[in-house]
């Protein structure tokens, strides 16, 4: 949580340039001139050592370039470099002159530098070696890195690059320094040291801290005693309400790192660990739920992104309130699905009651088509999400909170120093809004990115958009943000991964449809093409493509459908008869319902699940009533629904077996479906 400020100063949340962390912070120049300058302190000693010792031997240049590094060290120390600095700075070049007069000779000036050389190349190749990149460790010491980090697999791979960049560094300087050295060409090594050596190791290091800082998420530093808001900061409440129980549960960040690393794997797009509100960036509170809110601080109040499901408002009300107390002064929608629209009762029932405005709903105008249309279909809403998602007694609300404004491609909410950009893309949905804060780089892809593979292909709802919904992720790609927030599923933590998770869902998408439509131009059918088309085993690998809700094939025939329409290939389907009168058909010819049943079970128990539910399903349209019938029929879409994933062949499949155990029991799916619904 923020410091408290006084009673005059306000506690400043958002992230100070700069801040001290209480060790010294090492960092590189931060302008150009600055490089010249501290380049021409690092070579004034060589070049002092270099005229005096050709004139009068090493001896002298030795004493002559302690005295220019003294006089050059003053300087600094009046320019405001730290004592620290300027004092390592001096005792390397008495280091270098001691091993002149030890030696004797000019070129033993160098021996040091050379020794330094090859000892950092040694730590550099052998931290790589052990896996514990060095850089890892001299950015934290040195403070440009927080201890936040550690364990975060973003910021190891980062640092196995930056550690291989240094080791073949020293390797460009050692080489030519050895050869320098064994010819004893003093000018050669002052030259190579004065224009190559330091000139470059600036460059690196600075190199280092840029590319560490921009690849670290963004997060709270410390607020220094009596430091004012910089432009841009955002007060916090006076008194900030303190932390409640679940809020020091492992931190959301830390299963992020777990999952990215391998160490865990996504169970499902709701993540059941996720349970608990946690201040996840620097005035960012995510809201887990079956879709995810998110609440953002400014100036004069909160901002919500998303406000989940309408089952859970109540929580999201409290946890909220319990972060930040000030009025909800805008709410996006991320797009119209219910678990995303449903969470703003109490928000608005509380700027009733203290006669404010109400949030400002922000969302895009194909929101409002969604709602009537969700009011036109509400009964066939009722019955596919129920049967998704297993949920009996679920019933499809028709009323909903209306945006106040709406969306046509961009928007911007500006308001109390905070401003979240938005923008259209289609996707999963038409009506889709993506959000990013460009200062802290935080992006909002709403259900964009859901941990899982892409919600493409939902065989029970309307159409989706792959294409347009690939080129939207690549553009989130180009955003370089280092905090990717899903509404649904687990973070995605640093600018390395949130571009891989983007570029690679985006690639995942492509391949789907590249493939579907060089079947289809091929002139295949869709059950062919369905049965054709591979996701690579690259992407299949990656725990964010796994597919836990929706299935490669579902996106394939959602292709089809939309470049190619209904008609499957097949001309019997064309204009066919009703299922029940082809099953009484198959029937008959084949001895009975009870012999495909029959069939159908045997092959199910021999792992033969496509062809065995074909026959189950012939045998119960041709025996609707026949409880033996749909004892088996039970029974082989249970086993189906075992070895099924996703929560889309899952919940279809284990409706099937429902169906037929209220044949059974004379009662009906939803009956039979209750005792065995998931909790919620």
């Amino acid at each position: 949580m923020p410091d408290e400020g006084d009673a005059h100063e306000p506690v400043v949340c958002a992230e100070i340039p700069r801040a001290r962390t209480g060790r010294p912070t090492v960092g590189p120049p931060r302008r150009a001139a600055d490089i010249g300058r501290h380049t021409v302190d690092a070579i004034a000693a060589p070049a002092a050592f270099l005229a005096t010792e050709s004139h009068w031997g090493p001896e002298q240049g030795a004493v002559f370039a302690v005295l220019v590094a003294v006089a050059v060290a003053v300087l600094r120390r009046h320019r405001g470099d730290s004592l620290f600095v300027v004092t390592v700075s001096t005792s390397i070049v008495a280091f270098h002159s001691a091993s002149a007069i030890a030696f004797g000779e000019g070129r033993a000036f160098y021996f040091p530098e050379l020794v330094i050389n090859a000892a950092a190349f040694i730590v550099c190749a052998g931290s790589l070696a052990i896996g514990r990149p060095v850089t890892e460790a001299v950015c934290r010491r040195a403070g440009v890195e927080p201890d936040r980090t550690a364990g975060d697999p973003a910021a190891r791979r980062r640092h196995r690059r930056l550690t291989a960049g240094w080791t073949a560094l020293w390797v460009s300087h050692l080489v030519p320094l050895c050869y320098l050295y064994a010819v004893d060409s003093v000018v050669g090594l002052t030259l190579l040291s004065a224009l190559f050596a330091k000139p470059t190791l600036l460059l690196m290091a600075g190199f280092t801290v840029l590319a560490v800082r921009r690849g670290t998420p963004p997060g709270r530093p410390r607020q220094p005693a009596g430091a004012r808001a910089h432009r841009g900061a955002l007060p916090c409440p006076r008194n900030p309400p303190q932390r409640g129980p679940g809020m020091n549960r492992p931190s959301i960040l830390r299963q992020a790192a777990d999952m990215w690393t391998g160490r865990r794997a996504p169970t499902s797009m709701v993540e059941p660990t996720l349970t608990h509100a946690e201040e996840v960036a620097d005035g960012v509170l995510m809201v887990p739920g079956f879709g995810h809110a998110f609440a953002i601080r400014h100036a004069d109040g909160v901002v919500l992104f998303d406000t989940g499901a309408a089952l859970f408002a109540d929580r999201l009300h409290d946890q909220v309130t319990a972060w930040d107390s000030r009025p909800l002064t805008h709410a996006v929608y991320s797009h119209g699905h219910v678990d995303h629209v449903g969470g703003l009762g109490r928000f608005d029932a509380d700027a009733d009651v203290q006669d404010r405005p109400r949030p400002v709903v922000i969302a895009h105008e194909n929101v409002l088509t969604r709602f009537r249309r969700y009011a036109t279909t509400q009964g066939y809403n009722t019955v596919i999400n129920r049967r998704q998602f297993r949920m009996p007694d679920l019933v499809w609300p028709t009323e909903f909170r209306h945006p106040d404004v709406t969306v046509t491609d961009t928007h911007v909410i500006e308001v109390g120093g905070l401003r979240l950009e938005l923008t259209h893309h289609r996707g999963e949905t038409d009506d889709h809004l993506v959000g990013f804060l460009p200062e802290q780089r935080i992006l909002f892809p709403g259900d964009l990115f859901l941990g899982v593979a892409p919600n493409a292909g939902n065989p029970q709802k309307v159409q989706r958009h792959p294409v347009e919904w690939a080129a939207a992720l690549r553009r989130m790609a180009s955003l370089d943000a280092r905090l990717m927030l899903g509404s649904h599923g687990i973070p995605v933590v640093g600018s390395g991964p949130v571009r891989e998770a983007l570029e690679n869902t985006a690639r995942y998408l492509e391949t789907l449809v590249e493939q579907t439509i060089a079947h289809l131009n091929d002139g295949a059918t869709l059950t062919e093409t369905v049965h054709r088309v591979r996701v690579p085993d690259d992407l299949a690998e990656l725990h964010y493509l796994q597919p836990l809700y929706d299935e490669p094939e579902f996106v394939v025939r959602n292709v089809w459908r939309q470049f190619a329409g209904w008609y499957d290939g097949n001309p019997a389907h064309l204009k066919p008869a009703t299922d029940e009168q082809l099953a009484a058909e198959l029937a008959m010819l084949s001895g009975g319902a009870q012999v495909l049943a029959d069939r159908a079970l045997d092959l199910a128990r021999a792992g033969s699940h496509r062809l065995a539910c074909h026959l189950a399903q012939l045998a119960g349209d041709a025996a609707p009533a026949d409880t033996a019938v749909h004892t088996v029929r039970a029974e082989v879409y249970s086993l189906r629904a075992a070895q099924e994933h996703s929560t889309m062949s899952t919940g279809i499949f284990t409706w099937a077996e429902a169906e037929s155990r209220g044949v059974i029991a004379g009662t009906d799916a939803m009956t039979e479906l209750a005792p065995a619904a998931p909790a919620r």
